[in-house]
């Protein structure tokens, strides 16, 4: 996850844009509960479903 902020950091500057203001949003459609704590753990903390439903589901899952 480091290396990709990284990235995204040089991105954002030589976009001319601040990297507090760019966000990596992880799609986390059709991936385990256990690859969305791992990257959670990692500092990931933006995430995206495809369904309303399956976001619900892992959502409720990960409160428990």
């Amino acid at each position: 996850m480091r290396k990709i902020r990284d990235l995204l950091d040089k991105a954002a500057v030589d976009a001319g844009r601040r990297p507090e203001d760019v966000h990596l949003l992880a799609v986390s459609k059709k991936q385990s509960l256990d690859k969305i704590v791992e990257a959670a753990a990692a500092g990931q903390r933006d995430f995206g479903e495809n369904t309303v439903q399956e976001g619900t589901e892992k959502v409720t899952k990960l409160a428990e």
